[in-house]
């Protein structure tokens, strides 16, 4: 035994004269803190000879200890909690994407060992005093009431809060939400889900809401006549976001809002079809701040767009982020305080309604233009043995042998933004397209040609190549006698122009 006892304490030694000799040993402690600070949180990593240092650096740093994001975090206790608030002392701390299972996740196999809220709201009354942003989601509880314990305690420091409830939670929230008035005077971000607020219309002296400038709410059941009392309960809220979700068919109540209301109310819409359409659009007239929508129907797209203010907008189209590819995404920003974006229409869709865009003058005042889905918005035809006779005669004049190129598209762009004066195009990778077919396309002729301000991109990472002939007939017109013209200001961003000169 005696020996065993001997080999474990040489080993031991010899493991701590590795730590100590090892050149990571010699870092100073604030590039320890810095490497630290930008791991993930719910990593979990073992790097040889420097743990236990590494450790006991981390663990007494109060700084790494003050952002506190749980974020894909499901095994999360109130024990867990309070020993990681308890390392950042006394000094301000995040508590960001913290996510709470309650025991119907626990029976349907994915979460973790259910805890009760009650343990939860105990940590939060002992630190509240010191929290600045409070990120809380509940998941699977079929009783939140004990959560308003913590939640009514004073928050001095609190900035931004967030409250995700189960769509059956329903929580009321007290009066006394955050200490009340006077107990977060800081607050002024606010996103309440499936949370009921109705303690504090009836006494909105008191309400914390008196201090929140941004509101953002989902709701079930949730129509214009609760949008009003709020935004008349609480003139100190110029931004209030509502959220309707895909199982409200038709949200909007058969009330109207004082056009005075209209820039301090955004609109979410989950979906935006003919039914819908119909009680947004009794909400237009008042001009509302923002109104963003997840899935629209190319139909609809003239009436989200359309408007009658004379001031100069800008357009972006990307790809979706939430679909596979032809399927894009719009940002129409007409002022500062006015603004519609679609995160996902169907390119044919798009294509469908753009005369009916053109005839009403959608986007007459669009001013500059951002294009980042060039190769599925305006070349649609993929068929490389058609020849285009206008790029065919263009490369033919310049001493060029005919190449097979893409048909245009037959959307008019020039009569859809007839007021252009600057484009911002990320093209597309040579991979999928060549440069000639690019350049030889009408429609980015047409761009290119008649705006005063262009900047051209490559991919992220990439490099653009181009032969200075092709690059030319991009800015040439697709009139009947071709001009070539030049912008003002002209801007590239990894495109490399290659110029052969003759022997």
């Amino acid at each position: 035994m005696d020996q065993r006892r001997i080999f474990a304490r040489e080993e031991q030694q010899a493991v701590y004269s590795g730590e100590y000799n090892s050149p990571f040993a010699r870092l100073p402690p604030e590039l320890v803190a810095q490497v630290a600070a930008n791991t993930p949180f719910n990593s979990r990593r073992d790097i040889p000879q420097v743990c236990r240092r590494w450790a006991a650096v981390c663990v007494n740093n109060i700084a790494l200890w003050t952002i506190l994001d749980f974020e894909d975090a499901t095994d999360v206790s109130s024990r867990l909690l309070e020993s990681l608030l308890q390392r950042s002392h006394s000094a301000p701390v995040e508590l960001r994407n913290l996510s709470l299972y309650g025991r119907l996740s626990q029976q349907r196999g994915y979460g973790p060992e259910a805890e009760p809220l009650r343990n939860f709201a105990n940590v939060l009354v002992r630190h509240m005093a010191r929290i600045s942003v409070l990120e809380l989601d509940l998941h699977d509880y079929d009783n939140t009431a004990d959560l308003n314990l913590g939640l009514i305690s004073p928050a001095p420091l609190l900035r931004r809060a967030r409250l995700t409830l189960p769509y059956f939670g329903h929580l009321a929230l007290p009066v006394e939400l955050f200490g009340g008035r006077l107990g977060a005077p800081h607050l002024r971000e606010l996103d309440l889900t499936y949370c009921n607020w109705a303690p504090h219309m009836r006494a909105p002296a008191a309400s914390v809401l008196n201090c929140v400038t941004c509101l953002s709410i989902r709701a079930p059941a949730l129509g214009e006549a609760d949008i009003r009392r709020l935004l008349t309960a609480f003139p100190t809220i110029y931004d209030i976001d509502v959220i309707f979700r895909p199982y409200q068919p038709n949200p909007f109540q058969p009330v109207s809002l004082s056009p005075e209301l209209g820039p301090r109310l955004s609109v979410w819409l989950f979906q935006l079809d003919h039914q819908t359409a119909q009680g947004l659009q009794r909400l237009l007239h008042i001009h509302l701040r923002c109104i963003s929508v997840f899935l629209a129907e190319g139909d609809v797209l003239p009436m989200l767009f359309e408007n009658d203010q004379n001031t100069d907008a800008e357009l972006s189209i990307t790809p979706s982020k939430f679909s596979p590819p032809m399927v894009i995404a719009f940002d129409f920003r007409l002022t500062p305080n006015w603004r519609s974006t679609v995160n996902r229409t169907s390119i044919t869709s798009f294509h469908r309604c753009a005369t009916i865009l053109s005839q009403r003058h959608v986007f007459r005042n669009v001013r500059k233009l951002s294009l980042s889905c060039l190769e599925d918005l305006i070349l649609r035809d993929f068929n490389p043995f058609v020849i285009a006779q206008r790029m065919q005669h263009l490369r033919t004049g310049m001493g060029h042998q005919p190449q097979p190129v893409r048909t245009p598209s037959v959307t008019t762009w020039s009569a859809l933004f007839p007021r252009l004066e600057e484009v911002d195009i990320t093209l597309p990778p040579l991979s999928a397209m060549n440069s000639s077919t690019v350049f030889g396309d009408r429609n980015l002729r047409d761009l290119l040609s008649r705006t005063k301000r262009v900047t051209l991109r490559a991919q992220p990472g990439e490099t653009y190549s181009v032969a200075w002939d092709t690059f030319c007939i991009g800015f040439t017109t697709s009139t009947a006698e071709p001009m070539l013209c030049s912008p003002d200001d002209l801007k590239l961003f990894g495109v490399q122009i290659r110029i052969l000169f003759p022997n």
